[in-house]
């Protein structure tokens, strides 16, 4: 197994290693599953919710009782602050999204939402 120093230096290089998709579409117009692309969330989770082959990021798949749409906005705002108040979550290294806006971290919330839920 890596040491988290390691993976994360792994993870720093898929961007580049594996070409991150371009998504021409300005942030404010995409879909909730193109911002889980363009927004790296695949390169942890991979684009079905799996999780990553390193295991940097959970599988998020069967979580969907846990959350709502607003919740997981939320929690992409700042998750440590989020999982601070939250006992079953732990933060590990999963960025914040705070440069996205209320709107579009709760289209990414629905899409994380139909992975959840198997939809």
């Amino acid at each position: 197994m890596f040491a988290r120093p390691t993976a994360l230096v792994l993870l720093a290089l898929l961007p580049v290693a594996c070409g991150s998709p371009k998504i021409d579409v300005p942030v404010a117009e995409q879909t909730g599953a193109q911002l889980f692309i363009s927004q790296g969330c695949v390169q942890c989770h991979a684009k079905d919710g799996s999780g990553s082959f390193l295991g940097l990021g959970p599988d998020l798949r069967d979580k969907g009782a846990f959350w709502d749409a607003g919740s997981l906005a939320e929690y992409l705002l700042d998750p440590a602050a989020f999982a601070a108040k939250t006992e079953r979550l732990g933060a590990k290294e999963m960025p914040a999204y705070d440069m996205l806006d209320l709107a579009a971290r709760t289209r990414i919330g629905e899409h994380v939402l139909t992975i959840m839920n198997g939809n």
